[in-house]
């Protein structure tokens, strides 16, 4: 009965509530955006309406304006940082009778908006439809007796300005679209209605109105006693005419007035349909809160005018699996709703064409279908700034392709995506160095089987985050910096150069690395379709390696480079507008001095007596001055880390930075934060992504690890590394990173306990892999299917996340051989009697390459035991191994006492020295020592396992230090 009993527990404590990944969260309000001071009469106000829609992770904004065409990046980018979205959707309703306010007052309106809609989430369910009724549309492009298309306002003897017959000039889809949010009490929250038709009824008005759009709005809300916001968005009314049209005045003094009484009758008979769908719609008691989202733009020149070059961007959005929309800014012609519907509507999906939907690039326009395009009429062949012939349908098949690539349907997509599991259960965006990345298998040489990534940059573009490093064949993207995809890249010829580094400029990507100074361009790196843009540039006065970028505010662009133990770090300004040729002199701006600067020195604890590599460039801007960031002494050592010069010009001269290295990880168990990339993500937070070491098989043996950066009050650069090696959240929204590490506080409860195996090499034995050390390791005899590993904690204690860190032992693995990349399946069992096992993660059918996978439970499991077994027959590729098994949580007992005794000697004879000793703490397992330049800003630190004494040379040799020390154990930390 104790074993059952101990079952239950284990299994009780994965047993998880709903939460905000299984269900809908939603938002959404309603303000006012009458100009204040309007120039014309109003005669009905106009709104801005929003809605925030979130499900698993993902989340999105919509904000219908009653205004006839707004795009708006600045502000678009703002809220998507403030309010932390994937993406913002700007939908006016096309109004030929609108004003638009000044622009600083109605950003202040829509901001107001989203505020009150993220302020009032709730949870929801959704459900949606359409519903075909007799027309209030028609195309206004007609065909006439001379083969020619023209405009429904041009009468003859057969055709009229006006529709009272309802005569179906077509093609027309004469069906409203519904998309409900019901609260979980079943009351209708929010309603988005789609309809394609120009809100032209008073087509020249002289007047403020929404036009039919707003009389159909606010019917609708009227008929729920307005307790909902109902949403407009157009569909492709680019040619699609109200069936209602009042002449129109000629002038703001012209004394006829405008006829309201055909706006109000096509507002209440459109509002009548969107009521009666709303209350038939009903959500699927089987669907699961989910939203899945794919951004894309294509380039486009013009019809006629063939300077224009319109970058369009388009997103297809899923809601549930079930609806399906595709969002087009522009003008979209009706056939392409007409098509899209088609495509899904067979296979039970729900379908919806958002046009007059914009969410980046430029405005297109109208946006004609081929065959419209050939018979003509406005907006078909003549109009404002029309793009080449065929740009929707491009656009949509485009929508097409992208949706199945979003669902995964693609075999391609199945087979090459490479993003880390999520865990069984999960807590999102939860992460540990080393990042957990498909790391490819090198380059077959002389040397033995073994992963590479080092010298990484990474940008934001386009609403996700792109991640490049050395030897990597493609690179990676991610929505949150958590969850990482592969994409393959085979249009970079030079892909396999190293350091890589990318510039973000005029809504493109640009690629450069070393030696061969090519250089690409993407304005999508989604997708492998990047471009030689044959540069003018060459590399001045020395060297060819570890290239940056930097544009500063002012548009300049500049490129740094430099990797040498004797040569310095240069800089030169390019002219992007001519292929980045060099403009002026090259400037030698970095010189070696270690002798002054003991962490320049080369070798495992800076004792080789000689420079060191200073390498990797990446200059930072911030607050007027430029940060200029260089790695020293070497990739394969521990104390490989960043240092920075400072100065008020690009080009220097530049100053060193006392409190260097900045960026620094010598301890711990994977050490080395060097040649690394600073970056801003969308919320405005910094972060350093860096090599980190291995360097056992090979020196070049690395990995990446991700950093959090923030900047003192006194604007000095400073980064978290000591903690990053346990779990530790990525934000979703601005944080003081100064005050704040992002550590989860779960405490490494595996280190040094007893471990047994199923079988082990000679010099790889069981103990290795909980060693916290990734430079040696635990291997099974064997790849054998049922090979296991074991870890004992002395006691049962709370246990909230484990990394499997493989060490692939005795691979026969590399780059050009026909597996790059390698998965394994695996279990692992928790007891607290050593007897009675329960599955705690099942991996038997894993097929993603995570080698360093971190798993997480949303509830802390009460364990004693571990183990973990090896469920996939690998012997034809090597053996079952770990590097480590680490095992994170709360030990449920006391911290360790203070250290007592702690000195500081410093080296008489090289002040670059330092040697610190103290007594062994009772109950400590290890201790952190924490170092700077500044008695109340010690922001340098080294972890210690074990001893209770550390040497270390990386110190300044003019400089006066301050120290301080702390112990640990499985408890926490004792300051």
């Amino acid at each position: 009965m104790k074993h059952l009993c101990l079952t239950l527990l284990i299994a009780a404590s994965l047993t998880t509530t709903v939460t905000a990944a299984d269900r809908f969260l939603v938002g959404t309000a309603k303000i006012n955006i009458t100009p204040p001071k309007p120039k014309y009469p109003v005669h009905d106000s106009i709104f801005a309406r929003s809605l925030i829609i979130e499900a698993g992770g993902v989340r999105i904004a919509f904000v219908a304006l009653d205004l006839g065409g707004y795009t708006n990046i600045p502000l678009a980018e703002a809220l998507k940082k403030q309010f932390d979205l994937t993406e913002i959707y700007f939908c006016p309703q096309h109004t030929h009778s609108s004003e638009r306010a000044p622009n600083e007052w109605l950003n202040v309106r829509i901001t107001e908006v989203m505020q009150q809609a993220s302020e009032g989430m709730f949870e929801a369910v959704v459900s949606g439809g359409h519903r075909y009724f007799p027309q209030l549309s028609f195309n206004r492009l007609i065909l006439r007796e001379d083969g020619r298309a023209r405009e429904s306002w041009l009468g003859d003897e057969h055709y009229r300005a006006v529709n009272p017959e309802r005569i179906p000039h077509g093609p027309v889809d004469n069906a409203v679209g519904i998309i409900k949010f019901d609260d979980i009490s079943g009351k209708t929250r929010a309603v988005i209605m789609n309809y394609a038709c120009h809100p032209d009824v008073a087509w020249n008005n002289f007047e403020i109105s929404g036009d039919y759009v707003g009389y159909a709005t606010k019917y609708t809300e009227e008929a729920f006693d307005n307790q909902l916001n109902c949403l407009f968005v157009q569909g492709g009314g680019g040619n699609q005419a109200p069936l209602f049209k009042d002449g129109g005045r000629q002038s703001p003094d012209d004394p006829r007035p405008s006829n309201y009484d055909l706006i109000d009758r096509m507002g209440k008979l459109l509002s009548i349909e969107a009521v009666k769908l709303t209350n038939e719609l009903y959500p699927n008691p089987h669907d699961r809160a989910d939203i899945k989202v794919k951004t894309d733009s294509l380039f486009f020149t013009g019809r006629f005018d063939k300077s224009l070059n319109v970058n369009v961007h388009f997103s297809v959005i899923t809601l549930n699996n079930r609806y399906v929309i595709a969002t087009v800014p522009g003008e979209p012609f009706i056939k392409f709703q007409i098509d899209w519907k088609r495509e899904f509507q067979p296979y039970g999906l729900v379908p919806f064409l958002f046009g007059y939907t914009w969410n980046g690039g430029k405005w297109p326009v109208y946006l004609p279908d081929i065959r419209s395009s050939a018979y003509g009429g406005y907006g078909a062949d003549h109009g404002p700034d029309l793009i080449e012939i065929g740009a929707g349908e491009k656009i949509m098949l485009r929508q097409l392709e992208n949706y199945y690539h979003l669902t995964k349907v693609y075999k391609e997509d199945i087979v090459s995506s490479q993003p880390s599991q999520p865990s069984q259960p999960s807590q999102p965006r939860i992460v540990a160095n080393p990042m957990n990345l498909n790391y490819r298998f090198a380059v077959k040489d002389n040397s033995t089987s073994r992963r590479e990534a080092a010298d990484p940059v990474c940008e934001y573009f386009k609403g996700k985050y792109y991640l490049f490093a050395s030897k990597s064949g493609g690179y990676w993207t991610s929505p949150d910096l958590a969850e990482w995809t592969y994409i393959p890249c085979k249009t970079i010829d030079l892909i396999e150069q190293y350091a890589p580094t990318v510039l973000v400029m005029d809504d493109a990507m640009y690629y450069i690395s070393s030696g061969n100074p090519k250089i690409y361009k993407s304005t999508d790196p989604s997708r492998d379709e990047w471009v030689d843009i044959n540069a003018k540039f060459q590399f001045q006065l020395t060297g060819n390696t570890d290239p940056c970028f930097f544009r500063d505010d002012d548009g300049k662009v500049y490129i740094y480079w430099g990797c040498s133990d004797k040569d310095p770090i240069i800089g030169v300004e390019v002219d992007p507008t001519d292929g980045f040729k060099v403009i002026g002199e090259a400037k030698i701006l970095i010189t070696h001095n270690y002798l002054k600067y003991g962490w320049e020195e080369k070798g495992p604890t800076n004792n080789l007596g000689k420079d060191g590599y200073n390498e990797g460039p990446c200059m930072l801007k911030y607050k007027g001055k430029y940060y200029l960031q260089y790695a020293a002494p070497g990739t394969e050592v521990r104390v490989y880390g960043d240092g920075i010069y400072t100065s008020d010009s690009p080009l220097g001269p530049y100053v060193y930075e006392e409190s260097n290295p900045f960026s620094f990880k010598p301890g711990g168990f994977i050490g080395g934060a060097g040649h690394g990339h600073t970056f801003k993500d969308k919320y405005g937070n910094f972060w350093h992504v860096a090599s980190m070491t291995i360097s056992v098989r090979h020196i070049f043996e690395r990995r990446l690890g991700l950093f959090p950066v923030y900047f003192t009050d006194d604007n000095k650069i400073a980064e978290h590394t000591v903690m990053t090696d346990h779990p530790f959240e990525i934000p979703t929204k601005k944080i003081d990173f100064q005050k704040n590490d992002l550590s989860l506080g779960w405490n490494i409860l595996s280190f040094d306990k007893p471990a047994t195996a199923s079988s082990s090499l000679p010099n790889f034995e069981a103990l290795l892999a909980n060693d916290e050390k990734v430079e040696t390791w635990w291997s099974a005899a064997t790849g054998n299917k049922g090979e296991w590993w074991q870890v004992d904690l002395g006691k049962a204690m709370e246990v909230s996340a484990l990394q499997v860190n493989f060490a692939d032992n005795d691979f026969n693995l590399a780059a050009d051989s026909h597996l790059s990349y390698f998965y394994y399946q695996y279990s692992v069992e928790g007891s607290t009697d050593g007897r009675s096992w329960t599955q705690i993660v099942d991996r038997k059918d894993n097929v993603t390459d995570a080698p360093h996978e971190l798993i997480t439970f949303a509830k802390p499991l009460v364990i004693r035991y571990l183990r973990i077994i090896n469920q996939r027959d690998i012997s034809k590729y090597g053996k079952f191994s770990l590097f480590d098994f680490r095992v994170f949580g709360h030990g449920k007992g006391n911290k360790p006492a203070s250290v007592r005794n702690f000195k500081a000697v410093r080296n008489n004879a090289d002040a670059r020295r330092f040697r610190f000793t103290w007594d062994k703490a009772d109950n400590a397992v290890g201790y952190i020592i924490r170092w700077g330049t500044d008695k109340n800003s010690l922001r340098n630190a080294v972890m210690v396992m074990g001893a209770n004494n550390y040497e270390a040379g990386f110190f300044n040799r003019d400089s006066k230090y301050y120290f301080s020390i702390e112990s640990f154990n499985e408890n926490g930390i004792k300051k």
